[in-house]
């Protein structure tokens, strides 16, 4: 029988045990070196995954939006990429201090987004909605580990949000 063997584990120090495989720290790292690409290359209103990372905050007045997204755009962008940067600092470690694991949280939650955000996915979707394509249903397996590796890193961060009764084991790990 195979043990679970969770990707992060709060420690009593406040940091984070990271407990992840060589190829999933891999993973982790391409992702999010495509993820500064995107950042840096797309806009709202070329992309809608960055249209999903940066929502209009007044989408009833678009030039009260205009002026919020002309001087609030840059200090999120570059809290994106810092955040980015930070993770990459620290992908093969096997501690993180609370705040470089916040750090984690934003861009697995951020891949996360733009997964979504790619393969429209809805309250609804399950692998039965991708599996007739093999590109979609990979991509479809990447989004749910990524969305259970943010699930943990937040019950990592705080342990009094572990929910005892969760229903069956995580998902399958896609880097295999």
């Amino acid at each position: 029988m195979a043990t679970f063997r969770a990707p992060f584990a709060s420690m009593k120090d406040g940091r984070v045990s990271v407990r992840l495989r060589a190829n999933e720290r891999t993973a982790i790292r391409g992702l999010a070196a495509e993820y500064r690409e995107l950042l840096r290359n797309e806009s709202q209103a070329s992309d809608s995954a960055m249209a999903r990372l940066f929502p209009p905050a007044y989408r009833e007045d678009p030039l009260r939006n205009f002026d919020y997204e002309r001087r609030a755009h840059d200090g999120l962008m570059g809290e994106r990429l810092a955040a980015i940067d930070a993770l990459e600092q620290h992908t093969d470690a096997a501690v993180l201090t609370a705040e470089q694991a916040h750090a984690w949280l934003g861009v697995l939650n951020d891949l996360r987004l733009v997964l979504g955000t790619r393969l429209e996915i809805t309250e609804d979707s399950n692998e039965e909605d991708f599996e007739a394509d093999p590109t979609s249903a990979n991509t479809f397996g990447l989004y749910r580990w990524l969305t259970h590796l943010v699930g943990v890193l937040i019950e990592a961060l705080d342990p009094a949000l572990i929910d005892l009764g969760a229903d069956g084991p995580p998902p399958e790990d896609p880097i295999d």
